[in-house]
């Protein structure tokens, strides 16, 4: 179901049609598995050199600012993304409900 050349795009989107309806074991499965194909996202603590008053410079002054930053971050590292990662990312947002 990641890969692209097994499984349409057409196909994947009523597939997670099909998901948002699965429940206990079968669910928390495929969350896991779906989790493991996508990469932890990095941060200024991974570094091994850790600069904490460039970070706090770094931090916008409006807390608005720094969400927005934080979401633009977040599309560039999804626009890169790979279609696995892609996918994976697709079945975690239908399986987890806030």
């Amino acid at each position: 179901m990641y890969d692209e050349n097994v499984m349409s795009d057409n196909d994947f989107d009523i597939m997670l049609d099909y998901m948002k309806d699965m429940k206990g074991q079968a669910r928390t499965k495929t969350i896991r598995e779906a989790q493991e194909k996508i990469p932890p996202e990095p941060t200024d603590v991974d570094n091994d050199i850790f600069d904490a008053e460039a970070a706090l410079n770094a931090v916008p002054v409006s807390s608005s600012g720094a969400a927005e930053q934080q979401e633009t971050n977040q599309q560039e590292d999804q626009e890169s993304d790979t279609p696995v990662i892609k996918r994976a990312r697709a079945i975690v947002r239908v399986l987890i409900v806030d």
